[in-house]
């Protein structure tokens, strides 16, 4: 809510890094490049500048095996064999992601006019906030989608809001299935009293 929105995401460096990365890889003229963007995917590593990335036989790996299913079963290219359905839907998602949102996002056109303050002040009916892991990195920032501090504000300044945080990655949906349909039914069911 808060941390891609322009001028903050400018200085999340993680957040900028992951979307340069789709940019450069995902967007260049030849087509998605899914060796050179899982090769610039990484995790900040204690105390250093660099990230820790994958190491490039098995971004080309992960490549091949991928552009390989997609020639062999282009009615259903995301049909990986022993690959689990998160990966399969990152997959599906990196395919078809359109890189114009990660450049607006950037360069502040996606947020140009918005005040997320000023819009979660206007909330008028009951709100689901769930938070899922997060932490920040001295050199690179947030990393996850918002910190506490971020959640605070959104409580401050949506009246009627429940809260949920779960121990699971970004697709809260994916990783923590069960967890994320009980949070939506009970949401719902209290909503709808």
């Amino acid at each position: 809510m808060f941390s891609s929105i322009w001028p903050r995401i400018a200085e999340e460096r993680y957040m900028t890094y992951m979307f340069q990365t789709a940019i450069d890889a995902l967007g260049s003229s030849q087509g998605r490049d899914l060796e050179a963007y899982f090769a610039n995917m990484g995790i900040p590593k204690d105390g250093q500048e660099e990230l820790l990335l994958i190491p490039a036989p098995i971004a080309k790996g992960i490549a091949s095996y991928v552009n390989l299913t997609r020639k062999l079963k282009p009615g259903h290219p995301y049909d990986l064999p022993l690959i689990p359905f998160e990966q399969r839907a990152g997959i599906k998602f990196l395919m078809e992601y359109d890189v114009d949102f990660s450049k607006a996002t950037i360069d502040g056109r996606l947020s140009a006019g918005f005040d997320p303050e000023d819009a979660l002040k206007k909330v008028s009916c009951p709100m689901l906030l769930m938070q899922a892991n997060w932490s920040r990195d001295e050199t690179w920032g947030l990393l996850g989608a918002m910190d506490d501090a971020d959640v605070q504000k959104i409580r401050v300044l949506v009246k009627d809001l429940r809260y949920a945080k779960v121990d699971s990655g970004h697709a809260i949906h994916m990783g923590e299935p069960d967890w994320y349909l009980e949070q939506v039914d009970s949401f719902l069911n209290d909503a709808l009293k």
